[in-house]
């Protein structure tokens, strides 16, 4: 992304191309959930156009960005619960230590998956505007942040700055949809997740313990179970359908 792109060159210019070198590798394992993300947002920027209802009538936006944010905050949370054994496995010896930054630049991520979402609300409203605003405000955000944070912590300031950025991008949005669209949804949810996920991105970037990690797993699983038993329906549902249509096509 353009923010992410940003933190590297002021990584480079402030710390050194060393330093830099090690925040670029640290994007390797948030670009897993960042892919996942990226596939769900483009077949849903399809469905957002065809199915728009600025009063979410039948609650179909708002309970697909609840899955959308479920999934996602599932995926983060057992990437963090990863990240030590993933760093070993993706990353050479030398640049071992990008492991510490890969939390918070994954929590930016998980946001700026959010964003995504909700972009593709405001382009079946005709309203890109928002978005261009938003993701500037952002990376102005961004910029400056970087500027002091780099100087002041080094080149974990630069995931601060992204993670700040992309928070500011993801609220702007939210706070605007809100003057278009009447999305059904239990938005305390929404930042209870968020929030965990937050925390425990930072446990998982100054004090790393899996135990610690596990409990905050679990704690995620419990709190969207209704979700994961939704999900899991879906996904049965899809299964059955498609056997039934395989099943009819043998037939004929």
């Amino acid at each position: 992304s353009a923010q992410g792109q940003g933190a590297l060159f002021m990584s480079n210019e402030v710390s050194g191309i060393s330093e830099a070198g090690i925040y670029s590798v640290a994007y390797k394992i948030p670009t897993i959930l960042s892919i996942i993300q990226s596939v769900f947002a483009n077949a849903w920027s399809i469905s957002a156009i065809k199915e728009f209802d600025k009063d979410d009538t039948d609650g179909f936006i708002g309970k697909t960005y609840k899955l959308y944010i479920c999934c996602s905050i599932m995926v983060s949370s057992g990437i963090l619960l990863m990240n030590i054994p993933l760093s070993r496995f993706l990353y050479k010896k030398d640049f071992f230590e990008a492991w510490r930054y890969v939390p918070l630049i994954l929590f930016g991520c998980l946001l700026n998956g959010f964003s995504q979402f909700l972009s593709s609300l405001f382009i079946a409203i005709k309203r890109t505007k928002e978005i261009v605003v938003s993701t500037m405000f952002g990376a102005a955000i961004n910029v400056v942040l970087s500027l002091v944070l780099i100087y002041s912590f080094g080149t974990i300031g630069a995931a601060i700055a992204l993670l700040v950025g992309y928070f500011i991008c993801w609220i702007y949005r939210e706070h605007s949809l809100k003057k278009y669209l009447k999305m059904k949804m239990n938005s305390r949810a929404l930042y209870l997740n968020v929030s965990i996920v937050f925390v425990q991105a930072i446990f998982a970037t100054f004090y790393n313990n899996i135990l610690i990690q596990l409990i905050f797993v679990i704690l995620i699983l419990l709190i969207n179970k209704k979700s994961i038993r939704s999900i899991i329906k879906d996904v049965l549902r899809i299964i059955k359908k498609s056997e039934i249509k395989n099943k009819n096509e043998i037939d004929i």
